[in-house]
């Protein structure tokens, strides 16, 4: 009978983080060249990527419940898994948003300020997944998820001065107000989302140091 080939985790979860800088650069150049007419197409077209994570994801949790020894700990595994997934899941929220709002323009600075510091923290991401499964002689990792938490604690401070912003013209739009709030929240969301992988991801390196 032919072995059966072991399952790639560290690479499994390689792919995950690359969805999440696909989806980010997609969202960026919507940001910076927004046609409404678009939306709907950029939502159908983030989703897409979402749901192929989701396989991904999916395949993994799938291994961990058939296997009996896995890299790390299997509870770290599946923690790890979740997390990196709801990565991708806010920033597929995002798309949403946009339609469901029914944004007509984009022209905030902090917007872009922020998409840029999420596509610095999943780019992060994504090179210290590629190291993760070296942990242990990495001269890099350590750094690299310093990064994502450094561009996390940047994004919250240009979040505080976009909601401040959006509230200091006494003439603004209620919806609109209310509307930018909730994608701030988002893009705020997508931030932290991702300093969490970073955050669990030392822990692991601890508990198996």
């Amino acid at each position: 009978m032919a072995r059966k080939e072991k399952f790639d985790y560290f690479g499994a979860m390689e792919k995950i983080v690359a969805y999440a800088c696909e989806e980010t650069k997609i969202l960026i150049e919507v940001f910076h060249d927004f046609h409404v007419e678009n939306i709907m197409d950029i939502m159908y077209k983030v989703h897409a990527i979402e749901n192929a994570s989701d396989k991904v994801n999916h395949e993994i949790f799938d291994n961990i419940a058939s296997e009996f020894i896995t890299p790390i700990d299997r509870d770290d595994m599946l923690e790890l898994s979740q997390r990196l997934d709801e990565v991708v899941d806010r920033i597929d929220d995002i798309a949403l948003k946009l339609y469901m709002f029914n944004i007509q323009t984009i022209d905030s600075k902090f917007a872009l300020e922020m998409l840029d510091l999420i596509d610095k923290e999943t780019n992060a991401l994504r090179l210290a997944m590629i190291d993760f499964k070296n942990f242990k002689k990495s001269d890099t990792l350590d750094r690299l998820l310093v990064d994502v938490s450094d561009y996390e604690e940047l994004a919250d401070k240009v979040y505080i001065d976009a909601v401040h912003d959006l509230h200091t013209d006494p003439n603004a739009n209620p919806l609109f107000v209310g509307a930018w709030v909730n994608l701030f929240n988002d893009l705020e969301k997508c931030c932290d989302a991702a300093a969490h992988v970073a955050d669990l991801m030392q822990t692991i390196i601890i508990k198996n140091a």
